[in-house]
């Protein structure tokens, strides 16, 4: 008996990413020699953009399952928080400009250093980022801070609508807000990132703060000695 297959929430084997890939594959190439129709074009478009999103929610059911399950062993080293963060936020600028929302940064200049998984972190920026542009409203700000020897990392937006039962159920499976800009998000990403999170030895919490929306990353910082 295989002990590592990774499971859905129904006891289900979860299905592997590559399982919806390669049914897209194959109807490209079913219909891909064909004359179409406008209206054919179209309804392809739809099915090819549907497969597309089923995909993603595949690929981020199965990341969620095996990290549930702790089949994907995260490599714990000393990182640079800081640095990490302002790559990350720098890369991502044009899309808070693309959305409308006007970004603050509150960003400390001195290194913050921390034991967790460099990809395990970057993957909980990209959740909390591609977040708060879901939800954002206007303007949105972000500051990292160490603080009784944790790194903390905060993002605060306006979220009309939301209410401290939203913010309580935030990082529950499949949980999606109906204001999402993207109505097609898989509602799986902050679960993820809090799992992530807590494997790194920390912990992601969300609250309601003067009618903002305030997630929260803390991370616990790494010797000092280590420094020297």
């Amino acid at each position: 008996k295989n002990t590592n297959t990774s499971v859905t929430p129904t006891g289900a084997p979860a299905p592997s990413p590559a399982d919806a890939e390669s049914r897209l594959y194959t109807l490209q190439e079913l219909i891909g020699e064909e004359e179409l129709s406008p209206e054919q074009k179209e309804n392809l478009d739809v099915v090819q953009r549907r497969t597309a999103y089923l995909n993603q929610l595949i690929a981020q059911l199965y990341e969620y399952s095996r990290l549930e399950n702790r089949e994907l062993p995260l490599t714990q080293e000393r990182l640079d928080i800081t640095h990490l963060f302002k790559e990350h936020i720098l890369a991502s600028y044009g899309e808070f400009e693309k959305a409308g929302l006007k970004l603050t940064l509150r960003l400390t200049d001195e290194p913050l250093w921390i034991s967790a998984d460099e990809n395990g972190l970057l993957r909980i920026f990209h959740n909390l980022t591609s977040n708060c542009l879901k939800y954002g409203q206007k303007e949105a700000s972000i500051s990292l801070e160490c603080t009784a020897g944790r790194a903390v990392l905060t993002f605060r937006n306006h979220a009309e609508g939301f209410t401290e039962k939203d913010a309580e159920q935030i990082f529950h499976r499949f949980y999606r807000k109906d204001a999402s800009r993207n109505a097609q998000g898989s509602g799986l990403g902050m679960s993820v990132a809090k799992l992530l999170a807590e494997q790194m030895g920390g912990r992601l919490d969300a609250q309601l703060e003067e009618g903002m929306l305030a997630i929260r990353l803390l991370l616990p910082c790494a010797d000092k000695s280590a420094d020297t």
